[in-house]
């Protein structure tokens, strides 16, 4: 199946299909968060859509964090979970995870393809913990596998623990990679210890079978000192950055940074900037030059902050945390989220008892390898809607360093000009490798190539084409994606 951009003119058809590649493109298309509020990716500037009506019904103070969703790689949704509960295609509630979070914790589900199949996928949700003792029940899994795009289109199968409790409220999943850099097909799963500085490590291997491989203790501790000022959930945020090499842990005040390797999951502290007073959101920049940071959930103003990583990734250092805007959100700042179109996307709101009565905003960070301009108005919601502080949960590999090569018009006999994006940087010098084709298969040998950064093309005779693009980016993967054109 393909996901398919239409465009219509007196002597051409276009159609754009993401190309078959390790980590799809399309997957992180659509988002659905707060309470019946949605983002569509596959229009730019993303389209607002209807979101999950029956969200937070369990009380309207409700934080509204804890989302994730999944899309095929043609970007159709599947599925997804607000909370504690499943959700299908139609937005129908279908199932609930075990040990719930009611829709109070930040990264408490995330969403992952079993590796070798198609259709199978495992939610990856972290339990609330237990008030004042600081424990928790151990994280679990949940298979679901999806049959079509429609309707209730997936099955639940009942949901299985992994081997150690008392984790923290952030998890991470990142692809295994080989020793050049590229993923594997694997994954790592990493959650962090609560009361204790361990990191707790698992590994998927091409079967789904998931496996405990080792528990490091780096970096600082998840103190004890916080989880009675909730109800047991230590708030660490885990985010990594486009390469895998690198991520930063919130907790409490302070940012910390590590370096990772991918190919054997292990950890390295490197250091921690601070105080930044409730560091909540976090998200790296595509190129994993810059952390944002966004903070208040009790006492502290609402802020957004940018640290430097210098000299990007590993062996680098934080930097000192500037701070570069104000978020909408007054009474609490929200998630952070990188999106497919290289921007980030930071919830929030302003208003515990009558959000309701309130007109509410997404904010966005655009250009966040450079300037890191912070606008908290960019998307203003329909209706009075409560965002919550949560923005879905993708794994970093969804939507860092997306390639889409651009639609395009032409004639038989008239150049055709092709441009493309990359949500991150390339590799330095550019490797770029364009094919065209005088069919829709790319089996045959391409008739013309280029290395431009921007190729033109010419088609001697009408018909339906093929064009692909492999580009490499700053971590030395190639990226492809193709289009079809009808000529």
């Amino acid at each position: 199946m393909t996901f398919k951009k239409i465009i219509s003119g007196s002597a051409f058809v276009l159609s754009s299909m993401f190309s078959i590649s390790l980590i799809g493109q399309g997957e992180a298309n659509i988002w659905y968060m707060g309470q019946e509020i949605g983002l569509d990716f596959s229009t730019d500037p993303p389209t607002l859509i209807d979101g999950l009506s029956s969200v937070g019904m369990d009380g309207k103070d409700a934080e509204l964090e804890s989302f994730s969703t999944i899309s095929n790689s043609n970007g159709e949704f599947l599925f997804g979970v607000a909370g504690k509960d499943i959700y299908s295609a139609d937005l129908v509630k279908r199932g609930v995870l075990p040990d719930g979070s009611n829709y109070h914790l930040a990264q408490g589900s995330q969403i992952i393809k079993i590796p070798g199949s198609t259709n199978e996928y495992y939610i990856i949700s972290v339990p609330m913990g237990n008030s004042g003792s600081c424990t928790s029940p151990a994280p679990s899994y949940t298979k679901v596998t999806v049959s079509g795009t429609s309707g209730n289109n997936i099955s639940i199968s009942p949901s299985q623990h992994f081997t150690h409790s008392n984790v923290s409220g952030g998890q991470m999943i990142l692809p295994v990679t080989d020793n050049n850099g590229n993923p594997t097909g694997e994954h790592w799963i990493i959650f962090h210890g609560v009361n204790n500085n361990e990191f707790h490590i698992y590994k998927m291997d091409f079967n789904g079978n998931i496996n405990f491989e080792k528990k490091i203790s780096d970096g600082p501790d998840a103190s004890v000192a916080n989880c009675g000022l909730s109800t047991g959930d230590v708030a660490v945020m885990l985010k990594s950055n486009g390469c895998y090499n690198q991520f930063v842990m919130n907790y409490g005040n302070n940012v910390s940074l590590f370096d990772f390797d991918a190919e054997n999951g292990d950890v390295l502290f490197k250091n921690s900037t601070g105080p930044i007073n409730e560091a909540y959101g976090v998200e790296f920049s595509p190129s994993g030059k810059n952390v944002y940071i966004s903070t208040g959930t009790f006492l502290a103003a609402t802020k957004i902050y940018k640290i430097p990583v210098t000299p990007g990734g590993t062996g680098s250092s934080l930097g000192s945390a500037t701070e570069i805007g104000t978020p909408w959100g007054t009474k609490r700042g929200g998630s952070m989220q990188l999106a497919p179109d290289g921007k980030i996307y930071v919830g929030g709101f302003s208003s515990w008892g009558d959000w309701y009565n309130t007109k509410a905003y997404i904010g966005t960070i655009s250009d966040p390898d450079g300037a890191g301009v912070f606008d908290p108005t960019a998307i203003e919601l329909d209706d009075p809607k409560h965002l919550g502080m949560g923005m879905p949960t993708f794994m970093t590999s969804l939507v860092s360093n997306v390639l889409k090569i651009a639609p395009t018009n032409a004639c038989v006999g008239e150049d055709a000009n092709f441009e493309y994006s990359l949500t991150g940087l390339e590799n330095t010098p550019p490797e770029r490798s364009w094919k065209f084709f005088d069919s829709p298969s790319t089996a045959v040998s391409p008739i013309g190539t280029s290395s431009d950064k921007d190729a033109v093309f010419n088609w001697s005779s009408s018909g339906t084409k093929a064009v692909t693009l492999e580009v490499k980016d700053a971590c030395g993967r190639s990226k492809h994606d193709t289009i079809y054109v009808e000529i």
